[in-house]
């Protein structure tokens, strides 16, 4: 009986008017209204179900419902359901963010998903009026576009890509202080931690400073606390993080549901192949410094993650089919913007890691190395530039070095200012003798040479050899204290100059691009490769390669009995020292540790002593193990 009460006084509220409206809490229903409700404490519930739910009812024009999953109301169009929100006017869709930190913005004909900033840095409007994230509060740049990229693509996901790329390239953004890369301590970019692990802990140079952690390097000393090798481990995990955060921010699923239009979805393919090629050549440094690594992928939570340990051998494994995978969605070779990965970027790694094989994994794969050195050089696109010290000055990115540079750590003394990078390498190979005016720099920071050893090396092909750039006048070339500027030759091989000799308008932060990859190194790799035994090749092409390279500097050629293993060592020497290949180089012909070469400082003694095999990698960081309970320490440490 009560239930019957109840009824009879809910429908007593309903009023119907003479035109067949219907009122829920009134007795005059507006006329234009078919129904109306009023009430001041209570709402109106919609059928409420899950977005699976949601997309099994058959698309009916005007239906509504709030999705569960998405906490947001839905309509339905009569051919796919849009999700509603305020701010929508005529037939343009307002989008929703998903994820925290989620901004839109109007270009114009569409909304557009602002990329998730980095940490410190300001939301500011370039010159177009679009938003973008930056280290400062003004843009001066005509197009606001990925860092120091130049199109008119303004996409905010193609600025994003190029902060990945600043990663390898800088720390300091500009002169007010801001930072595009997180400060860290030491504060080293990624090049310049490179350069000290790759070359100061071998026989092609050593540094003054007594800065903490530099002494040690010099003399082969490894700790899992010393700071330098720290920065460059979170250095690498800071670029694997942000490549991350990008690809998980720009899966197909996130772009059809922000409704990024289908032209700018196709740019956002390729942006995403170089995404997981900068994010593989990170890997790829961890795999040559420290053999295991934490493994971190876009499909992994942002936060409260511990990630797994993976060993050196399954790494290899991992870079070497994401580089495989993405080769379809590079751009074709030198299609791409200068500085940008294109296909032939990604052979080139594959070659690199290849070459490398054997101490990564203990298996050779000199046939695979030469399959993408072939392609490289297959595609035509290259040529040896026809000076080698257009390939280290300034304007190397126009002076037609670019034709043998494969792949460049961009440098811009004023887009990119950085006191690292190639700003290090040439400060710090001034002072003594050699005037900062001739590098084209404001000054000397008195800390790179090389030492005995690799100057004898250099020598040996005498002074016809254009690309002996030893500074011999007041240093001597033995090193009896190497905290002492003026013992070791010092290197002027890289300027902040001009090709015409001219100077940059910044002698403070240089603009020389650093040639991670080029040329001349595909053709040493490819006659070091026949000579293990590698197919794909002949001695025959090895020699022409070699004597081109020899000829372009007028070192005398060579015959092929002269073209062994050894000879391949020290003409890559010759020809590419102080571009970071050194430390992988001796490991790779077996003369960095052990007794078979020695140099000065090697192992803690003024003539070299033999060192251990465990220091062929570097110790995980202390702090890394402290921090992360998944981690293995290597042999040794």
């Amino acid at each position: 009986m009560k239930k019957v009460f109840t009824l009879l006084a809910s429908l007593s509220v309903i009023s119907y008017s003479q035109s067949q409206n219907i009122g829920i809490g009134t007795t005059s229903p507006n006329p234009n209204a078919v129904l109306e409700i009023k009430d001041n404490s209570k709402g109106i519930l919609i059928p409420r179900m899950d977005s699976v739910q949601r997309k099994n009812i058959p698309n009916t024009k005007g239906l509504m419902v709030y999705d569960s999953t998405y906490n947001s109301f839905w309509y339905n169009t009569g051919t796919e359901w849009q999700r509603m929100a305020a701010g929508s006017t005529g037939t343009s869709a307002v989008l929703n963010g998903k994820s925290i930190g989620d901004m839109l913005y109007w270009t114009g004909t569409v909304w557009t998903l602002v990329p998730v900033g980095l940490p410190g840095q300001a939301l500011v409007l370039n010159n177009g009026g679009l938003p973008r994230w930056g280290a400062a509060t003004t843009d001066t740049s005509s197009t606001g576009n990925a860092y120091f990229f130049s199109s008119n693509n303004n996409s905010a996901y193609k600025y994003f890509l190029g902060l990945l790329y600043a990663r390898y390239a800088a720390i300091e953004a500009n002169n007010n202080g801001g930072r595009f890369i997180p400060n860290n301590n030491p504060d080293n970019d990624f090049i310049q931690s490179l350069f000290v692990l790759q070359e100061v802990t071998t026989d092609e140079a050593i540094l003054a400073w007594q800065d903490p952690g530099v002494q040690p390097l010099n003399q082969t000393n490894f700790a899992a606390d010393n700071v330098i090798i720290g920065c460059m481990y979170r250095r690498i995990k800071d670029i694997v993080v942000n490549a991350n955060s990008f690809l998980a921010s720009t899966s197909t699923a996130r772009l059809v549901e922000i409704n990024v239009p289908a032209a700018e979805i196709a740019r956002i393919t390729t942006y995403r192949a170089e995404a997981r090629y900068l994010r593989a050549l990170a890997y790829y440094y961890a795999i040559d410094l420290f053999g295991g690594f934490e493994m971190m992928t876009e499909n992994d939570p942002a936060t409260g993650f511990k990630a797994p340990y993976i060993s050196r051998s399954n790494l290899f494994t991992y870079v070497e089919n994401e580089l495989i995978a993405i080769d379809a969605d590079l751009l074709p070779t030198r299609t791409n913007e200068y500085g940008r990965a294109d296909k032939s970027c990604g052979w080139m790694l594959l070659a690199k890691l290849y070459l490398n094989a054997q101490v990564y994994t203990g298996a050779p794969k000199y046939t695979e190395c030469l399959t993408n050195i072939n392609k490289m050089i297959g595609s035509a696109q290259y040529n040896l530039t026809t000076e080698y010290k257009r390939l280290f000055l300034a304007d190397n990115n126009s002076n037609t070095a670019q034709q043998e540079i494969i792949f460049p750590i961009v440098a811009d003394g004023f887009k990119i200012p950085s006191y690292g990078s190639t700003t290090f390498i040439i400060h710090a190979a001034a002072g003594g003798n050699i005037q900062p005016a001739d590098l084209g720099i404001d000054g000397g920071w008195y800390g790179l040479r090389t030492r005995r050893e690799c100057a004898a090396i250099m020598d040996a092909t005498g002074i016809a050899d254009t690309r002996n750039y030893l500074f011999k006048n007041g240093q001597s070339q033995n090193i009896t204290d190497p905290t002492n500027f003026n013992q070791g030759y010092g290197v002027t091989k890289f300027k902040n100059k001009l090709l015409g000799g001219t100077n940059t308008n910044n002698l403070a932060q240089v603009s020389t691009d650093f040639p991670m990859f080029r040329l001349a190194d595909v053709w040493l790799m490819y006659a070091e490769s026949v000579l293990r035994g590698g197919s794909g090749g002949n001695l025959t092409q090895a020699l022409n390669f070699v004597n081109f390279i020899r000829g372009r500097s007028g070192a005398a050629s060579i015959i092929s009995s002269d073209l062994t293993l050894n000879y391949i060592f020290e003409e890559r020497t010759r020809e590419l020292y102080w571009e970071c290949h050194r430390r992988t180089d001796l490991i790779r012909f077996s003369k960095f540790s052990g007794p078979d070469y020695l140099w000065q400082w090697k192992g803690g003694s003024i003539n070299g002593v033999s060192t251990n095999s465990s220091t062929n990698l570097f110790p995980i960081p202390a702090s890394v193990l402290t921090e992360n309970s998944n981690m293995i320490q290597n042999l040794g440490y």
